[in-house]
């Protein structure tokens, strides 16, 4: 399937099973891949949607580049589910390091609220003692 990025929506079989993503998303242009990210992102509002497409991006090396562009994307509507729906979908994404990064990328200003303080506590869990002055400095400052 070729994704048409002028298009009112985005990838309408990107989670039916008969039409794995994997076989289907066609890109024809890689600078456009942020844009495909977002639009992607935006579709999986559900932690299986979100799970079930970046199954289907790990699962096409040729398409890795698309893992990151989405994650970060997908902070976005992540962090509006609000912390305790977010930490529960973080912890079934297992994502790796460049994964979680590419998220925290995402995730800034949008964990700002009455939750900045558990996000806060979640990435001095989740990082290694060397990234977490740098990185919760971004959180603030971005």
């Amino acid at each position: 399937m070729h994704v048409d990025m002028g298009g009112p929506h985005v990838v309408p079989q990107a989670f039916d099973d008969r039409r794995p993503l994997r076989d289907e998303l066609d890109l024809v242009d890689d600078n456009r891949a942020p844009q495909v990210a977002s639009r992607l992102a935006a579709a999986a509002t559900t932690a299986e949607e979100r799970n079930a497409l970046l199954g289907a991006l790990r699962g096409v090396a040729e398409k890795s580049h698309l893992v990151g562009a989405t994650l970060t994307s997908l902070a976005y509507g992540v962090a509006n589910d609000g912390f305790d729906d977010a930490s529960a979908w973080l912890a079934t994404a297992k994502l790796d390091d460049a994964e979680r990064e590419s998220f925290l990328n995402g995730l800034g200003q949008h964990a700002m609220g009455d939750d900045t303080g558990k996000w806060l506590d979640w990435m001095g869990e989740q990082l290694p003692p060397y990234q977490q002055a740098s990185r919760i400095g971004q959180f603030f400052f971005f």
